[in-house]
């Protein structure tokens, strides 16, 4: 995810790790976005990311990272990189950057419709497969497993008013 606020504030947390663990060191920054809502972000970054000494209040940041949902329910950016893009005063970079958000919000608005890639046809003059000597064995074998009913087990419709009978059939007989 990829957003762009002002700088509102800058906090920094260090939390003892475990016996034999590095400790815990990371800002959290609060963004606005400008947008007049009450749309501030939170957004978790570790030390080694974050410019410090270049970092005040109003500064115009563009921060990359993935969002997670705290136990409370509020949501926070972790931050994977952090570009400063000017300062309090320049808002030729804010209204560049609100013309990208719009131009990409734009581009998501219209529904997606997935087109499966075209499929080849198989064309009527390719080789049709041949069996081999093996499928026909096994053809014939099966053929002589199924071997018709002698004439005094034939059912015959006409001989009972059972249901369900049937005229002819096949049965399975070893030979």
């Amino acid at each position: 995810m990829k957003v762009c606020g002002r700088l509102m504030s800058l906090t920094s947390y260090n939390f003892a790790g475990f016996p034999g663990r590095p400790d815990k060191e990371f800002y959290v920054l609060s963004l606005d976005d400008s947008s007049g809502a009450n749309s501030s972000l939170h957004v978790m970054v570790q030390h080694g990311i974050i410019p410090v000494a270049q970092l005040e209040k109003d500064v115009l940041v563009e921060i990359i990272g993935t969002m997670s949902q705290i136990t409370n329910g509020t949501k926070q950016l972790h931050a994977s990189s952090v570009r400063i893009l000017g300062k309090s005063s320049d808002v030729a970079v804010e209204l560049a950057w609100w013309a990208e958000a719009l131009a990409t919000r734009k581009f998501l608005s219209i529904p997606w419709v997935y087109i499966p890639p075209n499929t080849t046809r198989v064309e009527s003059s390719a080789p049709r497969p041949v069996f081999q000597q093996r499928d026909a064995q096994k053809r014939r074998q099966k053929q002589g497993i199924l071997t018709p009913l002698p004439d005094h087990l034939h059912h015959n419709v006409a001989s009972t008013s059972a249901f369900g009978c049937v005229t002819d059939s096949f049965s399975l007989y070893p030979r």
